[in-house]
């Protein structure tokens, strides 16, 4: 959505899913491992900047200068598997969407999205972490920490 500097909404996407309106911020070439994705830690505070304040963008119209103010919100998507694995923290969970083991995903038919990034974060700082962000595992430990095995290498959604 696009709203110029009194608020007034200018111009609002139809369909934020469509492909002309997702634009990746980096391309990494290479083996999706945890190392290899933390690189995008490096741009979290610049994210939650340009979300809190947005961009002011200068645009001419009419042969005169206006200012509009576009409000940004970073979502990450088309990740597979392994990447959603290594970016989320959740690599020990058969789904980075819920809370439910392998066992309660057979015997349901359907599921609520619980699980955020910040529901891992919690847990990561109630089990604590070593120096590389990994979270202590045991055998049978599900219902301590649902699959989370390292702190996400995010915390946009």
């Amino acid at each position: 959505e696009i709203k110029d500097s009194n608020g007034k909404s200018v111009w609002q996407e139809p369909r934020p899913g469509a492909p002309h309106t997702q634009r990746p911020f980096a391309l990494r070439p290479g083996k999706e491992t945890i190392t290899s994705l933390n690189v995008f830690k490096g741009f979290t505070e610049e994210m939650v900047e340009i979300e809190r304040n947005g961009v002011m963008l200068q645009l001419e119209e009419s042969e005169q200068m206006k200012e509009v103010m576009v409000n940004v919100e970073f979502k990450i998507s088309m990740l597979d598997r392994k990447a959603a694995d290594a970016v989320s923290g959740c690599g020990g969970a058969p789904c980075d969407l819920c809370f439910s083991s392998t066992t309660q995903l057979r015997q349901q038919s359907e599921f609520s999205v619980e699980r955020t990034v910040q529901s891992t974060l919690d847990i990561c700082t109630r089990l604590g972490t070593d120096t590389s962000g990994e979270v202590p595992r045991s055998v049978k430990d599900w219902e301590e920490r649902f699959g989370v095995i390292r702190e996400p290498a995010t915390i946009h959604e």
